[in-house]
């Protein structure tokens, strides 16, 4: 007797998965971030992308069975696995961190994903990173750069203020602290009709005022009232600064 069995179904759902596989390997070889699976139990790479291995300079066909630790490094494996063990509870995580690749010492981010199979365990983990490098040297230089500017107001012997279009005032140098008798932790934020004498204020503001238009003085004067009472007449010189 002879038993025919209709597989029609399964085999056209194994083309499906066979046409899902090969889309997916398409997309992640093509992408320029590092994709990698690993196995959550070995932690032996079961999957990189080119862009992963090709940062590494290490042969796809030598990182596919090795161990994360064998590939970024015993520094790195130490430091990752913290967040290893917290995807291996099904939670997905994401640091920074620097790597030796074949560019040079660069700045990732790594992001963990947790892969389940249909018991809800945690079989593979998903990894995205991505090169930073670029946006730290940015922050790097903003943060020097904030430095130095701070040093320039604070290091001034000319007093320096600046306040926001609300009359908020932002800075306030050294300089100023000594013809006020002010700190500048007690003035930062608050508005600056605190700085002129009472009567003054209203004349002072209006004169203020006028910059917000992007006027520009030379030389302005404007009285100063320092916390003992005493009044100083000061010559004004501006500058508006304009957002992008």
């Amino acid at each position: 007797a002879i038993v025919f069995s209709d597989i029609t179904k399964r085999k056209l759902a194994e083309d499906d998965l066979k046409g899902v596989n090969n889309r997916f390997l398409v997309i992640a070889s093509s992408v320029p971030g590092y994709i990698a699976y690993v196995n959550a139990d070995t932690l032996v790479y079961e999957f990189v992308n080119f862009a992963f291995e090709k940062s590494f300079g290490i042969p796809r066909e030598k990182i596919i069975g090795s161990h994360i630790r064998d590939i970024i490094g015993e520094d790195n494996f130490r430091y990752a696995l913290k967040y290893i063990n917290e995807v291996k509870e099904g939670r997905s995580v994401s640091y920074e961190n620097t790597f030796e690749l074949t560019s040079g010492r660069r700045w990732i981010n790594v992001n963990y994903t947790p892969v389940f199979n249909g018991e809800c365990k945690v079989t593979s983990i998903a990894v995205f990173s991505y090169d930073i490098t670029s946006h730290r040297q940015a922050e790097e230089t903003l943060r020097e750069t904030n430095e130095y500017l701070e040093n320039l107001i604070n290091c001034a012997n000319a007093p320096i203020i600046v306040w926001d279009p609300q009359f908020r005032i932002m800075r306030f140098n050294r300089a100023f602290e000594t013809i006020t008798g002010r700190k500048a932790d007690d003035v930062l934020g608050k508005h600056l009709e605190i700085l002129f004498p009472d009567e003054q204020v209203g004349k002072s503001m209006d004169l203020i005022r006028k910059t917000l238009s992007g006027e520009r003085w030379e030389v302005v004067e404007i009285n100063i009232m320092n916390v003992n009472g005493s009044i100083c007449t000061v010559l004004w010189n501006s500058a508006t600064l304009f957002s992008a």
